[in-house]
């Protein structure tokens, strides 16, 4: 003969199976609410480190020319958790230490100026880096506008080791914590540019630049800018020769 089970202890079971469930899908559900925040703020961090990486893409394009050689060490010390520590702390001379960058020849194909600009008390606070050896090619650099990861011509004259002037290109970096994917400052690279045709053009179109000089001395070389003297370009005058 079968043993007859109760319906109270049926009713009973039935109960702290439920009990059970529930208890379970809230867990659960907890525990998919903490992983997709976790995720959240995983894809916003990456998220905003792949617009940079897109940004510094083109630059890539001249990696056999020193420019891009400049250019990726922008990038690595704009990327270096250090270097935004220094720039927290609006430090020059703790900067210079940190890029360990020595001061050197300006034609060598390696960066020669930097600057720091922070966000502090709702205004753009600016340090001077202590190996800028040029005082005009700093203001003329300031008085750019900067776009993110766009290459701009500073205006101002730099001396070359050969004791010529040269016409100097600047790149603006975001600094981004990398914690929080938040842009916490700019960082700033200059460099040489070199006498090529090929590179101003390049610049000019690849990197979305208003437009390149490549001088020697007094005496422009290329200039993807229009010559206010004559009814043609500067770039038209060159190919002309």
């Amino acid at each position: 003969m079968k043993a007859q089970v109760s319906p109270r202890f049926e009713v009973s079971f039935t109960t702290v199976v439920l009990l059970i469930s529930v208890g379970a899908l809230i867990t659960v559900s907890s525990i998919l609410m903490y992983l997709s925040q976790s995720v959240s703020h995983d894809a916003i961090r990456r998220e905003t480190l792949r617009l940079l990486e897109v940004q510094s893409q083109s630059g890539r394009l001249f990696l056999d020319t020193e420019l891009a050689f400049a250019g990726l060490q922008v990038r690595q010390l704009s990327a270096d958790p250090r270097v935004l520590e220094t720039v927290l702390n609006d430090d020059p001379r703790s900067f210079r230490n940190i890029a360990g960058l020595p001061e050197f020849g300006l034609l060598n194909g390696k960066i020669d100026l930097f600057m720091i600009t922070t966000l502090q008390k709702e205004f753009w606070a600016t340090a001077r880096s202590p190996f800028s050896t040029s005082d005009d090619l700093l203001e003329s650099a300031l008085e750019q506008t900067w776009e993110e990861g766009k290459w701009r011509l500073a205006a101002g004259k730099m001396p070359g080791s050969d004791g010529v002037p040269r016409i100097a290109a600047f790149i603006t970096l975001p600094l981004v914590d990398r914690q929080l994917g938040h842009v916490t400052g700019l960082l700033h690279g200059s460099f040489p540019l070199s006498h090529n045709f090929k590179l101003a053009t390049g610049l000019r179109d690849a990197m979305q630049a208003d437009g390149v000089i490549l001088s020697q001395g007094n005496n422009v070389l290329v200039s993807t800018y229009a010559d206010r003297e004559k009814s043609r370009s500067l770039v038209d005058s060159f190919r002309l020769r």
